[in-house]
């Protein structure tokens, strides 16, 4: 009887553990289980936030388009008084915030304009163009070699002939020890350099400030309104100072000259012979923008980059767009005078 009594107590005893363990187990799959659905549900809150995001994006875009075709349709210029040139707009949208800025790209020399493209479409040195003379002007005030001209060219033509000794081909690219090819086309984005045969981090560190990669080869155009760097200038016309061409873009007002009969005027370009080719890439509007743009909305947070080209008074067409944040091309207005010759911009 004694026996009897203690089995069932022990039988007791491992039925309540059984029960406890079944209990902690059920507890354990269930906390897992609500983890699991609070993950899938905040997932499903980024997935919708992020949507939202590039929703919104797109709507800024727009926005910039109808900017440009309402502008174009009321005056024939650019300059830094209108609505676009305004620094980072901020817009409240629902649950975050909507800001963006527009650069227009004008205002940079166009690496592509070094070479011309041809009936066939094929892509040849331009070294009978004023860009040449213009790059070469450039590296020379930067303290860049100017033979680095060549091989830029040598890279963006369609053949494969090196232009001069300080060229580079494919015969120079595959003896690399990562070896690739010469692109022979169109440099879409200026970090291309680096690719480039006496391209080093600093040479691109003190030219990038200058320099951007429009879609057009043998295509140069400044904007005189909202240029911001004298050594664009002074590229253009080297017996204009620095200094002076600082003054110049310093002392202009926000909506910039009315006529380039304005801007030829200026005391600054007494005494200077400035030839028509010149005269017709000083212009007084720009033709390409850049949007910056980025949204936040909840803790999701989305960017935009596009390439807007201005086509005839009412029509604005998107070239590109990457949904990526984009390093500026170059800085901004109040940090123009810390460029100064020979200095690094990290």
């Amino acid at each position: 009887m004694h026996y009897l009594s203690t089995k069932i107590k022990l039988n007791k005893g491992i039925a309540l553990v059984a029960v406890l363990l079944i209990v902690a187990l059920v507890s354990v799959i269930a906390t897992s289980m609500t983890q699991t659905n609070l993950i899938e549900i905040r997932r499903s809150g980024n997935i919708y936030d992020y949507q939202q995001a590039r929703h919104y994006l797109i709507a800024a875009e727009q926005l910039a388009i109808s900017q440009f075709e309402g502008n174009k349709r009321d005056i024939k210029r650019d300059d830094l008084g209108q609505f676009w040139a305004s620094d980072a707009l901020m817009f409240p949208v629902e649950r975050g915030n909507l800001s963006g800025e527009i650069i227009d790209l004008n205002r940079c020399f166009n690496i592509n304009s070094l070479v011309k493209e041809k009936e066939d479409r094929s892509l040849v040195a331009g070294k009978d163009n004023t860009s040449y003379n213009a790059y070469i002007s450039l590296l020379s005030i930067l303290e860049l070699p100017t033979q680095l001209v060549d091989s830029l060219i040598d890279w963006l033509d369609t053949n494969t002939d090196e232009i001069s000794y300080d060229g580079a081909e494919d015969n120079y690219y595959e003896l690399l020890i990562k070896p690739y090819k010469s692109a022979n086309t169109l440099i879409s984005d200026i970090s291309e350099l680096r690719l480039i045969k006496g391209y080093t981090a600093e040479v691109y560190n003190k030219l990038s400030p200058f320099i951007c990669a429009l879609p057009k080869a043998d295509y140069l155009k400044i904007n005189i309104n909202t240029i911001m760097q004298a050594e664009i200038l002074t590229m253009l016309i080297p017996e204009l100072s620095l200094n002076n061409a600082r003054e110049i873009i310093d002392t202009r007002e926000p909506e910039g000259f009315k006529s380039q009969e304005d801007f030829f005027a200026l005391a600054q370009f007494s005494g200077i012979n400035i030839n028509n080719s010149v005269k017709s890439i000083l212009q007084l509007d720009s033709d390409y923008f850049i949007l910056k743009a980025k949204a936040e909305i909840g803790k999701s947070r989305s960017y935009l980059t596009s390439l807007l080209q201005q086509q005839g008074s009412k029509q604005v067409k998107v070239i590109w767009r990457h949904f990526k944040k984009h390093p500026a091309p170059f800085p901004k207005e109040n940090e123009r005078k810390t460029l100064t010759k020979g200095t690094i911009v990290e």
